[in-house]
């Protein structure tokens, strides 16, 4: 099964690891060692039916240096430099590096992205 064609909450794991606050923290440690992070974002179109979900998209987030400093990014794909990719703190911020910003950043973004949202390589159990 495809991330794409997931349709219903019951397709999901929601472990604290893969999902939610608890993926951003999990992701943020990720990032801050160096790695570039997905994740699979979807929205609850059906307000009668909690359990209705829909793909919407995937973002990446990763640190990026600019001018030696390092920059926290996102973008549609995995080169943080490319067109539309943008910082969510920049590297003039103390704390674009910071595990604990990071963390608070990536949720505040994909909560007002999507209902819900999944670290890109373990969220889901195939039905």
């Amino acid at each position: 099964m495809k991330i794409q064609e997931i349709t219903s909450i019951g397709q999901m794991n929601f472990s604290f690891e893969n999902h939610s606050f608890g993926a951003a923290a999990i992701a943020a440690k990720r990032i801050v060692n160096g790695e570039i992070v997905g994740f699979n974002v979807f929205e609850r179109p059906n307000k009668n039916d909690s359990r209705e979900l829909r793909y919407k998209t995937r973002f990446y987030f990763g640190l990026y240096e600019i001018d030696g400093t390092p920059a926290f990014r996102v973008s549609n794909c995995k080169d943080l430099d490319a067109s539309g990719s943008h910082s969510l703190i920049a590297s003039w911020n103390d704390a674009a590096n910071d595990v604990v910003f990071i963390a608070a950043r990536l949720s505040l973004f994909l909560t007002r992205e999507g209902s819900d949202y999944f670290i890109e390589e373990s969220n889901f159990i195939p039905a």
